[in-house]
């Protein structure tokens, strides 16, 4: 990390070219900023920190032929913002700290005029990406943990391939969008599109009743944790189809092999 240090008067700066293969997708050859520090250790501790937002930024770059992917765009700013000294929050929350901490946001920003993406970070003007349903199983999975304990790898795909499945139908029904425009009219239309495959006789009540609560499992434990304040109990409240007990037959199959059919039975 000291190769990207170096000290000019009584201050200290990140500095580091562009790698060749980034160049195609960088506007600039070479990244520079102060790390409003006189400390070396604290320079390097914050020439770490910042090291850490530039290169996922390239590789952000790289990934999107040149354009940011919107929810790394956002993971970034907030680790700028740490390496500035600061949390990353909205232009809200901030209007809500001690004013002592809005003018150091504000010295750094000023200091920074030139650099946008810094502004951005400790002024918190980011904008919080959308999570849309077709992320939704991907942000689930590691938060169930907990459900997975001692399953082996085997049990875990069948336990996901059912609520994958689930995401995939909602989002035929009703489309992928995002988690917090979700609401009631859109479990009414998935409700609908259950019924239609019901009335066709390709699929039984009982299965969808378990889509309808793989899905809602899903999207509210990730909306809980992105903080979306929506009511998924209210949403999903009577929606469950009548389940019709298949009939059966007088006796069941191994009863009729093993004792009606059964030499001693016969004799």
């Amino acid at each position: 990390m000291k190769n990207y240090v170096y000290r000019r008067g009584d201050n200290f700066y990140y500095r580091r070219r562009v790698p060749g293969f980034v160049m195609p997708y960088e506007t600039r050859t070479e990244i520079k900023v102060s790390l409003a520090t006189k400390s070396e250790k604290e320079a390097l501790r914050k020439a770490s920190i910042y090291n850490d937002y530039i290169e996922d930024y390239w590789a952000s770059l790289i990934k999107g032929h040149g354009t940011e992917d919107p929810e790394e765009a956002y993971q970034n700013m907030i680790k700028l913002a740490k390496a500035h000294g600061f949390a990353y929050k909205s232009v809200a929350d901030i209007a809500k700290e001690p004013i002592e901490q809005i003018v150091e946001r504000l010295k750094v920003a000023s200091k920074a005029i030139e650099k946008p993406e810094v502004v951005t970070s400790v002024l918190g003007g980011a904008d919080v990406p959308k999570i849309m349903l077709k992320m939704i199983p991907e942000k689930f999975w590691p938060l169930c943990g907990d459900r997975l304990v001692n399953k082996s790898e085997h049990q875990i795909t069948k336990w996901r391939n059912p609520r994958q499945a689930a995401m995939g139908h909602l989002i035929k029904a009703v489309g992928n969008k995002s988690l917090d425009s979700f609401n009631r009219s859109d479990v009414l239309k998935y409700r609908a599109w259950w019924m239609k495959r019901v009335e066709k006789g390709e699929v039984v009540a009982a299965t969808v009743n378990k889509n309808m609560l793989y899905v809602k499992d899903m999207l509210q434990l990730v909306a809980m944790n992105n903080q979306i304040d929506s009511d998924f109990d209210v949403m999903f409240s009577k929606v469950r189809l009548k389940e019709v007990e298949a009939s059966r037959p007088p006796f069941d199959a191994q009863y009729v092999q093993d004792v009606l059919l059964s030499p001693t039975a016969l004799s």
